[in-house]
This record gives C-alpha cells, sequence and structure tokens, in this order.
C-alpha cells in the first residue's frame, strides 16, 4: 500500500535558544535545536516543504532587567550603541539586582509592560540586547562547529 500525502508546507518552531544565557556542548545537545533541525531535516528528506522558525528574545521578565540595567549603565543608549560585549556578566549584574533591589525590580516588571505595549525606546533598547545575544550565540556555535 502507498499512502499519498497532498504536498503541505510544515512549520517547525522551536525556542532554540534562550538569549542573555551561557551556553556548553553539553546543554546544547539536549536543547530542541538539534531535534527540531533533525525533524525539520527529516521531513524535507521525504519531500515536506518545512518553514523553520526560531524565536528568540522573548519579553519576560529578564528583559525587563537588562533594559533597567542598560538604562543605568548607559543612559545614552538611545544615540550610541553601548559596548556590551559579553551578555552573562552583564545579566548576572542585572539579575543581582533584581533581586536585591525592590525599586529596581518594579522598574523592571514597568519595563515589560512598555515593551509589551511597543513602547519605542524600550523596543530599541531590547533590539541592542538581542542583537549582542545574537553575536554571542553565532561565536559560541561557531566554536563547537571548528
Amino acid at each position: 500500500h502507498q499512502i499519498s500525502l497532498k504536498k503541505c508546507t510544515l512549520v517547525i518552531y522551536g525556542s532554540y535558544f534562550r538569549s542573555a544565557k551561557t551556553y556548553d556542548y553539553y546543554f546544547i545537545l539536549y536543547r530542541s535545536t538539534i531535534i527540531g533541525d533533525s525533524l525539520a531535516r527529516l521531513l524535507e528528506y521525504v519531500g515536506f516543504d518545512v518553514l523553520r522558525l526560531n524565536h528568540l528574545g522573548d519579553w519576560g521578565t529578564q528583559f525587563g532587567m537588562l533594559i533597567a540595567h542598560l538604562q543605568d549603565q548607559y543612559p545614552d543608549y538611545k544615540t550610541k550603541s553601548p559596548p556590551i560585549g559579553e551578555l552573562l556578566s552583564f545579566y548576572k549584574a542585572s539579575k543581582k539586582r533584581f533581586d536585591e533591589e525592590p525599586a529596581f525590580k518594579q522598574r523592571a516588571y514597568d519595563l515589560v509592560s512598555k515593551l509589551q505595549s511597543y513602547d519605542a525606546d524600550i523596543t530599541h533598547a531590547w533590539q541592542l540586547i538581542c542583537e549582542v545575544s545574537r553575536r554571542g550565540l553565532l561565536s559560541n556555535m561557531n566554536s563547537l562547529i571548528d
């Protein structure tokens, strides 16, 4: 018996990486990145069109913390790109403040609300942080491949 499937496009949606976090080889092995990519390749091999969607940069509390810390450390971030080279230490500093400073914590929550409302300045800050995260992820992935 042959099974005839109508040609269609399948979507593989994965939350492959979490922004502002470090990744080592073992962490990546167990993430949905490998599973999602394997499924996509298999489905392409058997003839499906596959659309891979990758979610990077959610709008949760971690970005509220990062944006609040960005505003404090680099108040001119709107006009001058901040020199955030290593996001992990920046994240750890914002998390420490979030855990220890109630006013900072409330501000982080308020910034998440502004981000979800598409506030232009806050969205710009989010984009800056996502770009730093993307560069770090690419660097980590390239080091695994080499």
